[in-house]
């Protein structure tokens, strides 16, 4: 069921408020694009999923707040996940590995060229990770769990890294 039009402007208007109360309590700060993402991603999912609010059990400001929280808390997890990365693969690579020059031109096209070499299971597995989504995201999307999603993560990165070192011999 979706929203009638005086609804969805209800429910922009409260996910509009309710970030306002969550960003002064909690004391983000937001750029005001983001604050515009934010909005407007938490006002999509409360119209997609506008059949299951329930008057009864709260109100729509209510609901609607807990969407817009919970789509904040996305929001801020993926850009936290965004500033990590650099750390991450450092962390991952062996001392000989690191030594290796990260993404030069040969070695971008390299990279590139070991990928489209790979099967495209791993292939697919190497694009959702390398947009920063986490096995947990990975499995919905692959259509199996959480540990087979894992599993498929650390195969995908296997085959990459043996494609890539394999490259490097020759």
């Amino acid at each position: 069921m979706t929203p009638s039009e005086k609804d969805a402007s209800l429910i922009l208007d409260a996910s509009a408020k309710a970030l306002r109360g969550i960003t002064s309590k909690w004391g983000y700060r937001l750029q005001e694009s983001d604050f515009d993402e934010i909005v407007a991603l938490s006002c999509a999912k409360a119209c997609s999923a506008f059949g299951s609010f329930d008057p009864v059990k709260a109100s729509l400001e209510t609901w609607v707040a807990r969407i817009t929280r919970n789509t904040l808390l996305d929001f801020l997890r993926k850009a936290k996940r965004a500033a990590e990365p650099t750390e991450k693969v450092g962390e991952e690579l062996t001392d000989k590995e690191a030594d290796i020059p990260l993404l030069e031109s040969e070695s971008l096209s390299a990279l590139l060229s070991a990928i489209g070499s790979l099967p495209k299971v791993h292939r697919e597995v190497i694009d959702l990770l390398s947009e920063g989504k986490r096995p947990a995201e990975i499995a919905p999307i692959l259509g199996c769990s959480q540990n087979a999603a894992t599993i498929k993560c650390f195969r995908a990165r296997a085959a990459l890294r043996e494609k890539l070192s394999s490259r490097r011999c020759k």
